[in-house]
């Protein structure tokens, strides 16, 4: 029972990995016009910095827990 639990921990723990590589690379709409002011292009950029360093801070927790899985599946 807990090493099947573990292992659908892990295989969710992957998929999630996965999104959030995907979430990481893609760009961010904010629905500014950007041709209007150099203020929507500011935000534009501080917001894709944000989500970003976001993925990157989830990815890493995420990768600590599932060292921890694995561990104590073995």
């Amino acid at each position: 029972c807990w090493i099947q639990l573990g292992q659908i921990l892990i295989e969710k723990a992957q998929r999630l990995e996965v999104a959030l590589t995907k979430l990481e690379k893609r760009e961010i709409e904010t629905g500014l016009d950007l041709s209007q002011c150099q203020s929507a292009s500011t935000v534009q950029a501080h917001t894709q910095e944000s989500v970003q360093r976001s993925c990157w801070m989830l990815k890493s927790r995420l990768q600590l827990t599932q060292k921890l899985l694995n561990n104590l599946r073995s």
